[in-house]
């Protein structure tokens, strides 16, 4: 192998766009450079965002899938795979598996411990870690990622390549390496598809950070609002989302609503405020810098908000607390406790993540909107020209387009007053478009969110029978998450 190559690192065959970026990335790189692909090897007690619970048969299906992309690749490169075991005695001390400290522990620099707990909430959306499963889930995963750690250090030292690819960079498979290339030269990819023809997909490549690092995301919006690559396409992605069809997301989350139903006991003679509730996954993982700063999380933030308001009967405000679609027909306590504030609060209304009460008719028909860190509603209302309010940090504080209060008194008064500023929409429009038309697109890769992607006009998927193998093991795990997860059932998930 000549030195100073190129490394992709493509650790899962299982996620869809990301397997076809990575391939088409790669492709490029033979062409130019020495190349090596590096992959997971599915050791025993590895675990993943895609594989939490270290289900051998879900690493052996994922590497056949894997393995599919990799034969459509043409040209000379090398594959090497990370180490055929973890490394059980890189144990973390348990003080740290559970919600208050997970966020504290790091192994060499590398948080390791947002990482897991990233990859755990983004398949169980189990942010409290109540379930009996949390610690020895979350325990694996950063073995998993302690492991890597070691391995990603001898791989860089070892001083084969001047440039590394990755995707996305959040979970635990991925976040260490991000986190060891910071300042190197590193390309953290990111794609964000879309149903408008003229634009299908767009590339980014974020270097050394995360997509949402608020400073970073902030610069680039306005560099591209600022270039001569600007295209408007709000519009049309607006008005798209308000039909419930897809754009952006992979799916669209008010397309089982219906548009124009309001609850029966809404009153527009009263002032009417929407709070738009997030996923866990969205706020707990992704660093202290979208931390929700004046509550220690939301159920204290919808709390604490319910509370105050409901001592406020004499101004005829009404809060409407609309549950993430996210967390539909989960168990946990948390989503209990937001199902059940109407009961205890006065003038608080509840609609579940489940109901088809439309999210759109409950913005247009607000007096303010009020979203978490992460919240896209927050971006679609200040776009429809709704007076906004967001209790975290995010790039929609930095790019001034939303109220920010800095205190629970302060968020108060302003939901206090008989009318508040309502922004300009030109942010909203910055923010659609850069991920609309701000990135580029590779030669091999082609397709859009409704019709799946293609590397090299050809689709990666199961056979018929792995198809069914797979969709077995992820029902089956589906299930534990949403019924059975304060139950010991890992062995179980491990035979499947």
């Amino acid at each position: 192998m000549n030195s100073k190559g190129t490394l992709i690192y493509i650790p899962t065959g299982l996620n869809s766009p990301e397997l076809e970026v990575l391939l088409a990335k790669a492709q490029i790189e033979i062409k130019k450079n020495s190349t090596t692909i590096l992959i997971c090897s599915g050791g025993t007690g590895y675990a993943c965002s895609k594989n939490i619970y270290s289900s051998k048969k879900l690493c052996i299906l994922c590497k056949k899938k894997l393995k599919k992309g990799l034969d459509l690749l043409e040209g000379k490169f090398d594959v090497i795979e990370t180490p055929s075991k973890i490394n059980s005695d890189l144990n973390p001390d348990n003080r740290f598996l559970n919600k208050r400290y997970i966020k504290d522990y790091f192994f060499k620099k590398c948080d390791n411990g947002l990482a897991a707990l990233s990859s755990y909430v983004n398949v169980t959306r189990d942010g409290d870690l109540e379930g009996s499963l949390s610690g020895a889930v979350l325990k694996n995963l950063i073995i998993t990622s302690n492991t890597l750690t070691n391995f990603f250090i001898e791989l860089i030292n070892s001083n084969q390549f001047n440039y590394y690819v990755l995707f996305n960079g959040r979970l635990n498979q991925y976040r260490p390496l991000l986190r060891l290339l910071k300042k190197k030269n590193v390309s953290n990819l990111e794609i964000s598809g879309s149903s408008i023809k003229e634009v299908n997909y767009q590339i980014f490549d974020f270097k050394d950070k995360f997509s949402n690092e608020i400073n970073n995301l902030y610069k680039k919006i306005n560099l591209h609002y600022l270039s001569n690559k600007y295209k408007d396409f709000s519009k049309t992605h607006f008005e798209k989302r308000l039909r419930g069809e897809i754009s952006l997301d992979v799916k669209a989350h008010t397309k089982n609503q219906k548009l124009g139903l309001l609850p029966n006991n809404w009153d527009s003679s009263k002032k009417n405020i929407v709070y738009f509730t997030s996923s866990n996954d969205e706020i707990h993982t992704l660093g202290k810098e979208y931390f929700l700063h004046f509550y220690k999380n939301q159920n204290e933030a919808v709390k604490k908000i319910s509370l105050s308001i409901s001592k406020l009967s004499h101004l005829n405000i009404c809060l409407w607390i609309r549950m993430h679609p996210n967390l539909s027909y989960l168990r946990w306590d948390f989503v209990k406790f937001q199902k059940n504030l109407n009961k205890k609060y006065k003038n608080i209304f509840v609609i579940k993540p489940e109901s088809k009460i439309s999210s759109y008719s409950l913005m247009f028909n607000s007096d303010i909107v009020i979203g978490t860190a992460s919240s896209s509603a927050i971006v679609e209302s200040v776009y429809w020209k709704k007076p906004s309010i967001i209790i975290g940090n995010s790039v929609y504080a930095k790019l001034k387009m939303v109220h920010c209060p800095k205190t629970h008194n302060g968020l108060i008064n302003l939901l206090k007053k008989d009318k508040i500023k309502i922004f300009s929409n030109n942010s909203s429009k910055k923010i659609v478009n850069f991920w609309l038309s701000g990135g580029y697109k590779y030669r091999n890769l082609t397709g859009n969110l409704k019709q799946g992607f293609f590397f090299k006009n050809k689709k990666i998927d199961f056979n018929i029978i792995d198809k069914i193998k797979y969709y077995k093991i992820k029902v089956f795990e589906k299930f534990v998450n949403s019924s059975l997860a304060k139950y010991k059932f890992i062995k179980l998930l491990r035979l499947l």
